[in-house]
């Protein structure tokens, strides 16, 4: 595992070797998608995302144009929301919490707001075996613990 690296308010201990291990997989859902929401994410990510948070997915070993899923989870004639998941290999060492706490009415993935993009983004950090039933087939001993990396997205639809 590397040293201890930021991202966003966590500080991840990371396996390079194992997460760019991942992200070279052709299983994911969003490699080679052609689905609207796929191209969406293509064309746009390098405006959607701020610089600083394209860097440390980047610092992790994660390329911020290859996630591992990629869908819409609303749209407007003016927005878009998308959420994009990406996966990396390590351990959180601090943080906010996996799930919301503070109100039993709501619940479900924490997602922390950042404020330094274009549109607005929220990003969560979870192991990934606490927000699935089951680890896929691709996730063998060598690529684990594995970290589900959230970012929640809704931003102006772009201008034809």
């Amino acid at each position: 595992m590397r040293p201890t690296i930021p991202f966003g308010p966590w500080r991840l201990a990371v396996d390079l070797a194992g997460t760019r291990a991942v992200n070279a997989l052709d299983v994911h859902p969003a490699r080679g998608c052609t689905c609207e929401d796929c191209r969406r994410w293509a064309q746009l990510h390098e405006t959607l995302l701020a610089v600083s948070l394209a860097e440390e997915l980047r610092r992790i070993g994660i390329d911020p144009a290859r996630p591992s899923d990629c869908y819409s989870t609303g749209e407007t004639q003016e927005q878009f929301t998308l959420r994009v998941t990406y996966h990396c290999v390590g351990r959180i060492l601090s943080g906010p919490p996996e799930f919301r706490q503070s109100d039993p009415e709501h619940t479900g993935r924490h997602y922390e707001p950042l404020g330094d993009g274009p549109g607005e983004i929220a990003l969560a950090v979870a192991y990934l075996e606490s927000i699935v039933p089951a680890l896929p087939e691709w996730a063998t001993p060598e690529l684990r613990p594995l970290i589900a990396i959230d970012l929640w997205l809704s931003a102006p639809q772009p201008h034809a």
